[in-house]
C-alpha cells in the first residue's frame, strides 16, 4: 500500500497522551476519508487494556477500521457482518503469528499494564514505547492491506 509510517513518531507518542487504540486508528483513519484526529477521539476510549478484557489496544483500532470498510450499517446487512466477522479473524490470526496473542499481558511477557506493581518493570523494560509501538506499526500495516481488498 505505502503507508509511510516514522516508527520514532509513533514510539513517541506513548506516554504522550496517544495509546495504542488511539495510533492505529489514526494512522489508517485517511485511508477511509476521515480526519486523523477524529479518528483518535473515536479511539480513546478503547485505551487502557483492562478495560477492555485485555486486549490489545491495536486490535481495538484495527477493528474498528475494519468495521468501517467492511461492516454492517443496515438492518439486513447481514452478508456484510459475516464478510467482517472473516476479515477480523484473519487480522487476529495474524496479529497472534507474531505477537503470541491479542492480549497485552501476554504480549508484554506476563506483565500486566493495569497491575500497579507490574508497571514498573513494564517502564523499566520499556516496553510501551518498544512492544507496543512494533505492534502499533504491524497493525497498520497489515490492516492497510486488507483494507484495499474487495468485499
Amino acid at each position: 500500500m505505502g503507508l509511510e509510517l516514522d516508527i520514532e513518531e509513533i514510539r513517541g507518542r506513548f506516554g504522550n497522551g496517544i495509546c495504542c487504540a488511539m495510533s492505529v486508528f489514526g494512522e489508517l483513519a485517511e485511508l477511509m476519508g476521515m480526519d486523523k484526529e477524529l479518528a483518535r477521539k473515536i479511539a480513546s476510549g478503547f485505551c487502557g487494556h483492562y478495560e477492555h478484557n485485555n486486549f490489545c489496544g491495536c486490535v481495538s483500532g484495527a477493528k474498528m477500521a475494519l468495521g468501517m470498510k467492511y461492516g454492517p450499517s443496515k438492518l439486513g446487512d447481514n452478508d456484510k457482518a459475516v464478510v467482517l466477522k472473516e476479515k477480523i479473524k484473519a487480522f487476529e490470526e495474524e496479529f497472534i503469528a507474531e505477537f503470541g496473542s491479542i492480549r497485552c499481558p501476554e504480549i508484554l511477557g506476563g506483565l500486566d499494564p493495569s497491575v500497579q506493581e507490574d508497571r514498573p518493570s513494564i517502564i523499566e523494560q520499556d516496553l510501551f514505547r518498544r512492544t507496543c509501538s512494533d505492534a502499533v506499526c504491524f497493525a497498520v500495516e497489515l490492516v492497510s492491506e486488507m483494507l484495499e481488498e474487495e468485499e
